[in-house]
């Protein structure tokens, strides 16, 4: 059971990937260099970080907090943004956030958080996972 929980997590990972380049081409590749040149990179940081949660904002319809849910959303997609930024800018390439976009995005179907997903949420799971990755990058 374990072994088809990994190969589906792996097949997963690797579909998101590739859905999620396109996704990343757009956040990373085109409107983060164009708000960085118009307002620095910060602000740039901050303003494609809420862009993005609202965009994912869907992903929270008919949920019972939609606001803070919202909220949640809005500061993972920012605090994820300067990870995102940093491996965009350190690779020149879009291909390292889209891999990581794809990790964070199916970390928490893994039956590692199944507990905490049906418990608290995808948003809530979403962020523990990020979290953890951030910790996890930092001792590469």
């Amino acid at each position: 059971m374990m072994v088809f929980q990994i190969m589906t997590a792996v097949a997963m990972g690797c579909v998101q990937f590739f859905v999620l380049m396109g996704e990343e081409i757009g956040w990373m590749g085109f409107l983060f260099p164009k708000l960085e040149k118009m307002c620095g990179m910060n602000l740039a940081i901050l303003f494609t970080g809420i862009i993005r949660g609202l965009w994912h904002m869907v992903m929270l319809m008919g949920n019972d907090d939609f606001a803070k849910n919202l909220i949640t959303l809005i500061l993972t997609n920012i605090v994820g943004g300067c990870l995102l930024v940093l491996l965009t800018k350190k690779s020149g390439s879009v291909v390292p956030a889209s891999v990581f976009h794809a990790l964070s995005n199916t970390l928490p179907g893994d039956s590692c958080l199944k507990f905490l997903f049906n418990k608290l949420g995808k948003t809530v799971c979403s962020f523990v996972a990020f979290i953890i990755l951030l910790y996890g990058l930092a001792f590469l």
